[in-house]
């Protein structure tokens, strides 16, 4: 696990993403990031990472919110399951395997 904590600037920089593919040895362009809120899906993207909208947070509950994130045009999950759910079909159509933070 990864924390801001472990970085200089948090989000809306895309330091902790950075330092965390490089921690775990894998290119930007080769990760896939879960993200909850629109500065961490921005800041991904800024650096050429796929994306995963993650709606099932308590705060994702405005619709505002749902309505700001469904903007950025990022595949979502609206809870845990969905997000299971996707995680496993990337994973099987994939030629690589995914390895956890």
């Amino acid at each position: 696990m990864f924390t801001s904590s472990q970085v200089k600037r948090g989000k809306p920089f895309p330091d902790l993403f950075l330092f965390a593919a490089q921690r775990m040895g894998v290119s930007p362009q080769n990760c896939l990031v879960v993200e909850d809120s629109m500065a961490g899906i921005k800041a991904a993207q800024n650096v050429g990472m796929d994306v995963v909208g993650f709606l099932g947070g308590s705060h994702a509950g405005f619709d505002w919110y749902r309505h700001n994130i469904q903007l950025l045009d990022v595949p979502i999950a609206l809870n845990a399951g969905d997000l299971i759910d996707m995680l496993n079909h990337f994973n099987n159509d994939s030629d690589w395997k995914m390895v956890g933070a």
